[in-house]
């Protein structure tokens, strides 16, 4: 593709659109990859929106975007998405200060399967469907008491 680039006359023109989950970009330099790009290609057109995973994986069979960088299980992408894995991000708790679990490492999903889980992921994101399937091949289930759509609703 760089090639093909590369070999036409005059400056690059046309639009990017990115849609990207926010939390999925966190360990990706994103600002960084876009700033480097609108310099190399200043006349393209880039926009960038916070869409949920499985919305941005559909919008690519529709057009309305050119790239996605989502956190999906692979059962959730739509057939016809070719993708490569950007990264790798281990499972982690967040337990209090008296808790048992703290400081204990790695562990397996059965030891905090009887406590209640504050879920700060959407149901239908792609890191809430990777933990169902960890929970699911520990064979053991979570017990969630409270779901909200991110952890910025904590806030709120």
């Amino acid at each position: 593709m760089h090639l093909e680039i590369a070999s036409l006359d005059g400056p690059v023109r046309g639009r990017l659109r990115i849609g990207s989950v926010t939390l999925t970009a966190g360990n990706i330099d994103q600002l960084g990859l876009l700033r480097d790009y609108q310099d190399a290609y200043p006349a393209v057109e880039m926009t960038v929106s916070d869409s949920g995973g499985t919305d941005a994986a559909a919008q690519l069979l529709t057009g309305e975007l050119e790239v996605a960088v989502v956190a999906l299980h692979e059962h959730q992408l739509p057939p016809g998405i070719a993708y490569p894995l950007l990264c790798l991000i281990p499972l982690m708790a967040v337990v209090g200060c008296g808790h048992r679990l703290r400081g204990t490492g790695v562990t397996d999903l059965g030891k905090p399967a009887d406590e209640p889980f504050l879920e700060c992921v959407p149901p239908d994101a792609g890191l809430r469907a990777q933990a169902d399937a960890a929970f699911d091949r520990a064979r053991t289930r979570r017990r969630g008491v409270c779901s909200l759509r991110g952890a910025g609703d904590l806030g709120s």
